[in-house]
């Protein structure tokens, strides 16, 4: 149950409305900015696992909208946290990435794909600018850790990944790819990953003891996925982190999870990510190959071994 990537939210309201989020269909109940009392008390119960975790001050929101952003990160990188931000680039000028690198920022992870798929989930046509804000970090601040992480819908990828990587150069910038989910099932658009796990040889999910996810409220919730709170192992602001992370709560989940009753409790029984054993497990379960290589899809972006 060690824990390697903590998301502190520091805000879930975005400047975007992709298609393949949750923000992109108006469905967030409830939105808002963490207060500076409540992301210094986090990080004072973080404290103790600092050495093992990465720490991500993002969550379903586009964390550059902060005014405070800078100081949670120089306070993050202060405590001894690794520490990392995703953002959609659309703010991220040169001005304001000297800004983060000059507060310690560890890593930034951006997610962009070819302009003609951008502009098809995104919703927006800054793809130019978007594409320039990320080359000037990379060419300028080679010192940030730069990763990019391009969403496809559909069963095929529908551009050239390596083509794709070449407009970047020699820079030293990482690439990954993953196909969108639908979040649990909320999300009606064409391509997403639908298929429901049919909760048969199933493992523990990695995302569930590995992944620890708070909203912007200071509330541990199950799951990153669960993008409106509905199920709370904890608040942060009155319990200690191993309290929560080590309850009888999350213990029972976890023995479920080995014996592949997913079915039988929320959120996981509408989770489209089956957790297979094998290859030859994986297609009697109908996913493809390269959804076998990639299990945990989303959880791409989230867990660093």
């Amino acid at each position: 149950m060690n824990v390697k990537s903590v998301s502190i939210e520091i805000t879930n309201n975005c400047n975007n409305q992709c298609l393949i989020c949750p923000q992109g269909h108006n469905l967030i109940n409830r939105k808002g900015y963490m207060s500076n009392e409540t992301f210094n008390i986090l990080i004072k119960r973080l404290e103790h696992i600092k050495r093992e975790v990465n720490l991500e001050l993002h969550g379903i929101g586009e964390p550059l909208l902060h005014p405070k952003i800078s100081q949670f990160i120089s306070t993050s990188v202060q405590r001894g946290f690794f520490t990392t931000i995703c953002t959609n680039a659309i703010l991220l000028t040169l001005e304001k990435a000297k800004e983060l690198h000059e507060s310690g920022l560890n890593r930034i992870v951006v997610s962009l794909e070819t302009k003609e798929n951008y502009e098809r989930v995104r919703c927006s046509n800054i793809y130019e600018r978007v594409l320039n804000n990320i080359m000037k970090v990379a060419e300028n601040i080679p010192e940030i850790e730069l990763e990019i992480f391009m969403i496809y819908v559909g069963n095929e990828m529908p551009y050239d990944f390596d083509d794709f990587k070449k407009q970047f150069g020699n820079s030293k910038i990482r690439f990954n790819q993953f196909r969108g989910s639908n979040w649990l099932g909320k999300i009606p658009f064409e391509g997403l990953l639908e298929k429901k796990g049919s909760h048969v040889l199933k493992k523990i999910c990695p995302l569930f003891i590995q992944y620890c996810s708070i909203n912007f409220e200071g509330q541990m919730r199950h799951c990153y996925l669960d993008f409106n709170t509905e199920y709370v192992i904890g608040d942060m602001k009155k319990v200690d982190f191993d309290t929560l992370w080590f309850s009888d709560y999350r213990k029972e989940i976890i023995k479920k999870m080995q014996d592949g009753r997913y079915d039988e409790f929320m959120p996981c029984a509408e989770c489209v990510f089956p957790f297979v054993q094998d290859e030859k497990s994986s297609e009697s379960l109908l996913l493809g190959k390269e959804d076998f290589k990639r299990p945990e899809m989303q959880l791409l972006s989230k867990i660093k071994s």
